[in-house]
């Protein structure tokens, strides 16, 4: 990494002093491939960005700086799990930034937990991994996920999200899981209908972490807790200037931050003020959350009372967790 301009780690900066050697495509912020590419980005982790990875994995712009992103990498098979497993580890005895370095290491070791599951149930591609969830009703609504893969839910966290993996090719694992949380909550449309579609977006696309991590948020495992993120709740926690919101959804640059979040609170006076109008410029809000949550959780912890469900939860423990854990 020598010669590499790095960010001073008292002030950091995002963007523009990213070091230089990370390179892009000419698509906004796509990493470039090649084993090249991947070491220098594990260097530059270890070397220079480590020390904001607690901090930064879950604010959805900050995250593309102080993650590691060298997933593409690993999927690719430009460098290895095990070298960079290992050079984790040989670190740990010098780095002050050991608690960051723990928790990336666990992450290393969930990937290989998760890649196993799909190679032991490769059906939780199509299907719910809990059988119990087989017939749960979810009937496909064409415009409800043609607005999510547009980006125009009216939720301008979700559709930064959205509209910035099929730009970049990544996105965080909080806004991940948020999105596709909103898909399959709020939206209540079966993981399917944007399983397979969020896969071709993704850079670092594993199919066994893909579908895991899809099957976790759809709470169709039995075992998880159903989380069912709150996407201005998250915006306001994660993007709380809406930098994030603004870079990706360019019809709420001209607006101030609070109405960024939460267009929807703009009063008419507030509207002509700022040239811009709720429902043309930017999308009204497709579903009201706050009774698509009641919804989903009602349907999704009923089903968790059935006979089947339970069954079906003791056999995904027994199967794919250690045996001190399960007993």
């Amino acid at each position: 990494m020598e010669n590499a301009k790095f960010l001073n780690s008292k002030t950091p900066e995002l963007d523009s002093n990213l070091p230089q050697k990370l390179r892009f495509t000419n698509r906004h912020d796509m990493q470039i491939g090649g084993r090249a590419e991947g070491l220098t980005w594990m260097n530059s982790f270890f070397e220079e960005r480590l020390a904001f990875y607690s901090e930064y994995i879950s604010k959805p712009e900050k995250a593309r700086y102080g993650c590691s992103r060298l997933s593409p990498y690993f999927a690719w098979g430009c460098i290895s799990i095990k070298e960079v497993y290992q050079k984790s580890i040989a670190l740990k005895k010098l780095s002050p930034y050991k608690k960051q370095l723990n928790a990336f290491i666990s992450r290393l070791r969930w990937q290989a937990h998760f890649i196993q599951k799909f190679e032991m149930e490769p059906r939780i591609e199509f299907e719910a991994f809990n059988k119990g969830y087989l017939d749960i009703e979810q009937p496909v609504n064409k415009t409800y996920v043609n607005a999510w893969k547009d980006g125009k839910t009216g939720y301008p966290l979700v559709d930064a999200s959205l509209r910035a993996v099929k730009e970049t090719g990544y996105l965080n694992f909080r806004m991940r899981s948020m999105s596709v949380s909103f898909l399959v909550h709020h939206l209540f449309q079966h993981f399917s209908t944007g399983s397979a579609w969020l896969a071709r977006q993704f850079l670092d696309f594993e199919p066994g972490i893909h579908y895991a991590q899809f099957q976790m948020q759809a709470g169709f495992t039995g075992t998880n807790t159903i989380r069912i993120y709150n996407p201005t709740k998250n915006a306001l926690d994660h993007d709380s200037e809406a930098v994030f919101i603004k870079k990706y959804i360019p019809e709420l640059r001209e607006l101030p931050t609070e109405f960024a979040i939460e267009p929807w609170k703009l009063t008419a006076m507030e509207e002509t003020l700022y040239n811009f109008k709720l429902g043309v410029d930017y999308p009204e809000r497709i579903v009201d959350i706050r009774e698509t949550r009641k919804l989903a959780l009602a349907k999704l912890y009923a089903k968790r009372k059935e006979p089947l469900t339970i069954t079906e939860k003791d056999r995904i423990l027994k199967v794919h967790t250690l045996k001190r854990r399960f007993s």
